[in-house]
């Protein structure tokens, strides 16, 4: 009957806002990343069409990324275990992203002063920090020590 219980609760839609999201940031950062993710915002939005994002600001005369936030969608129908999936998703972008060495920043600034936008995006956002390379083998690393499912889409 417990199991039942769990099982049920598992599959129940989440309502989510913004105390429990940074609340489960706080808490995937323990559990996931060992507290080594510094917190940023966390913003529910209304989106249809999109789980989750990671917004960010290349300044180009600094050479820098800041001003990270992770945008989660309150329209999207999700479970708990769904909407942790997301965060982890998200988080993994913020830890791969926020690791690009400042030496290719530099260099795709340089590269997008010339005008030479394809060469920038392949040092800011190519496959290693998208879905593939680095990001994909930590996400398949806490999909397979947790059992969680982190969509790589």
């Amino acid at each position: 009957m417990q199991y039942t219980n769990k099982k049920r609760l598992s599959v129940q839609e989440f309502e989510i806002n913004d105390e429990i999201a940074s609340n489960l940031f706080l808490e995937c950062n323990r559990l996931f990343f060992d507290n080594k993710i510094p917190e940023i915002p966390i913003e529910i939005i209304e989106s249809n069409t999109l789980n989750g994002d990671l917004k960010y600001d290349v300044d180009l005369d600094k050479k820098t990324i800041s001003n990270y936030k992770i945008q989660i969608s309150k329209s999207r129908k999700r479970t708990r275990k769904a909407f942790i999936s997301t965060m982890i998703h998200e988080m993994l972008h913020y830890e791969v992203i926020s690791e690009i060495p400042k030496e290719q920043i530099d260099q795709a600034a340089w590269y997008y002063q010339e005008g030479d936008i394809d060469k920038f995006n392949k040092l800011l956002y190519n496959d290693k920090y998208a879905h593939s390379g680095e990001w994909a083998v930590k996400a398949d690393n806490i999909n397979k020590l947790y059992g969680i499912k982190i969509n790589k889409a």
